[in-house]
């Protein structure tokens, strides 16, 4: 199996980062939302798995020093939704958050978009993107190659967007026989290759989340991590 299970040190900068500005009681505070997001996240991970599905989930939050974003945490009704398909299945899941009322479905990946969010990253075209043999085999190192792409870099510093600071956690080699990813994906969007490497790894990642916030200092503040 391939160890993608990049973790990302958010909780730890929470803590770390508020105590000594804000108190131990307001960094926990926003600890404990930063664990009720991940665990709505994983569950909506575990019923697109349920279903045999994928799909990208973009949303915005607030922004927190250093380059932190905590996000209210995702609304599920996870009572009843058994037995019926993966479109109906998301939007009983998704019937409580306001937040997300248009799911989409193209390429055989469904996107769950907050109304209002930027697109104008995702959307952009890379003409190519290079993965070293490690990013090949590991989905949220692949993720992360989209960052050091000409393109997507200078668009990211015109534009004063940065990535969360808050990826950390262990990655294996590559492993002969398990799924991977071609060497260059060519002519694609930012999507584009995010919904690639869900397709490529499917069988263990079934969610690309897509957050945003902004910064006080006007900065735009982006993370795309995996589940």
């Amino acid at each position: 199996m391939i160890n993608h299970c990049v973790r990302t040190v958010r909780l730890f900068l929470v803590v770390a980062s508020f105590s000594p500005i804000l108190g131990t009681g307001m960094a926990q505070t926003l600890q404990h939302r930063a664990e009720a997001e991940d665990k709505a996240l994983g569950a909506l991970s575990s019923a697109l798995e349920n279903v045999k599905r994928q799909a990208v989930v973009e949303y915005t939050g607030s922004c927190f020093k250093p380059s932190v974003i905590i996000a209210p945490s995702i609304r599920l009704d996870t009572s009843s939704i058994h037995g019926e398909d993966a479109a109906a299945t998301l939007q009983r899941l998704l019937s409580k958050d306001r937040r997300f009322k248009n799911i989409s479905e193209s390429d055989g990946i469904f996107t769950i978009a907050q109304a209002g969010i930027p697109q104008d990253l995702l959307n952009m075209h890379i003409r190519e993107v290079h993965f070293t043999e490690k990013q090949q085999y590991d989905p949220q190192l692949a993720v992360f190659a989209l960052f050091d792409m000409p393109e997507v870099h200078e668009y990211m510093a015109a534009h004063r967007i940065s990535v969360e600071n808050s990826f950390g956690g262990f990655v294996s080699g590559p492993i002969t026989g398990n799924p991977h990813l071609n060497p260059t994906i060519e002519n694609a969007t930012v999507l584009g290759v995010i919904k690639t490497i869900l397709q490529t790894f499917s069988t263990n990642t079934h969610l690309a989340v897509y957050r945003e916030c902004s910064a006080s200092d006007g900065r735009r503040i982006i993370a795309i991590t995996l589940k």
